[in-house]
């Protein structure tokens, strides 16, 4: 449910289409998948529950990964990422350059984003 929330907000977002086209996926970037391209992946999962037991809602911490082959590209498609997920109503935790020396070597970037996602 949770990336089928963001997936829906990000695909919505004309300046991230514009950028990734339909590009996104979950948990891992499929070598297949041309540059750039967002993946999502839950970090943790709080379920919301009372004396009734669980309420239905769910509060999650998502990561957002920007994926391209600039660096700058890929602060880029980070930036539409923030503002598409913002506009949803979507918290931003944090966000950081990722270095991976495996991914740089192959001439690939990352720019990590974490949000608050309540679904």
């Amino acid at each position: 449910m949770l990336f089928t929330t963001i997936r829906a907000v990000l695909a919505a977002a004309a300046p991230v289409t514009a950028i990734c086209g339909q590009n996104i996926d979950s948990l891992v970037r499929p070598q297949a998948v041309v540059l750039p391209s967002v993946t999502v992946q839950a970090i943790a999962v709080t379920p919301v529950t009372g004396i009734n037991g669980w309420y239905g809602l769910d509060g999650n911490l998502a990561q957002l990964d920007s994926w391209a082959a600039t660096y700058t590209q890929a602060h880029e498609l980070a930036a539409a990422c923030r503002t598409a997920m913002q506009d949803a109503g979507h918290t931003m935790e944090s966000e950081f350059d990722n270095y991976d020396p495996a991914a740089e070597l192959a001439g690939v970037y990352r720019v990590t984003q974490e949000y608050s996602v309540w679904v």
